[in-house]
């Protein structure tokens, strides 16, 4: 179970964090989200964490920028996919359901932004959204000890998304910053890939 300290910062949405600032000697992150299932009612939800390697223009430059849980690294390693959790966690447990890590360092100059959305597996067919995700929390940790950064709790009404751009890194000069976006999207994760400029054939 990764432990969460006293340092760390509950944000806002939109509240940036300088990582340089908040840790200077940071070099590897896992970005998180830990959700409950509401009830015992239908179907689990499932919750899916991905990440898009972006330009400059905000754009995806290959199918290889696309991290999830079909391609779970990219090329130089330096964003990975940790797994996939398909039930989520149990009231009172903290252990993150889905996390990707992030090598600061290794990250390509070409990628300005890692954009990180969560979808819901077979939203349509099932008739989920994020409603059923309770208590869910997207969370920051310093991957060398596994201790939380910051967290920020999913607190709006999402019952008519089933997908979300959740938070992003994007540089800031020689540095990142992390920020909580919590934008609904009512789609899936190949529609948002379209949106950034990603078409699957």
């Amino acid at each position: 179970m990764n432990n969460v300290v006293a340092t760390s910062i509950t944000l806002a949405k939109r509240e940036k964090l300088s990582l340089k600032k908040a840790r200077p000697s940071l070099t590897e992150v896992s970005v998180a989200i830990t959700w409950h299932v509401s009830d015992k009612k239908g179907p689990s939800v499932d919750v899916d964490l991905s990440a898009l390697m972006l330009d400059e223009n905000n754009r995806i430059l290959t199918e290889q920028d696309f991290i999830y849980y079909g391609q779970h690294a990219s090329p130089e390693g330096s964003v990975l996919y940790l797994g996939d959790n398909q039930t989520g966690s149990k009231e009172g447990d903290e252990g993150v359901s889905e996390a990707i890590k992030v090598t600061l360092n290794n990250v390509p100059e070409r990628v300005k932004r890692i954009l990180f959305v969560v979808t819901i597996d077979e939203a349509v067919k099932r008739r989920q959204t994020f409603e059923k995700a309770k208590n869910a929390v997207a969370q920051l940790f310093d991957k060398s000890n596994d201790q939380e950064i910051a967290r920020w709790p999913l607190k709006d009404d999402y019952k008519e998304d089933s997908a979300m751009l959740m938070c992003d890194l994007h540089r800031n000069g020689n540095g990142w910053d992390y920020e909580p976006i919590g934008q609904g999207y009512q789609g899936d994760l190949e529609g948002i890939c379209k949106d950034h400029g990603l078409v699957f054939g």
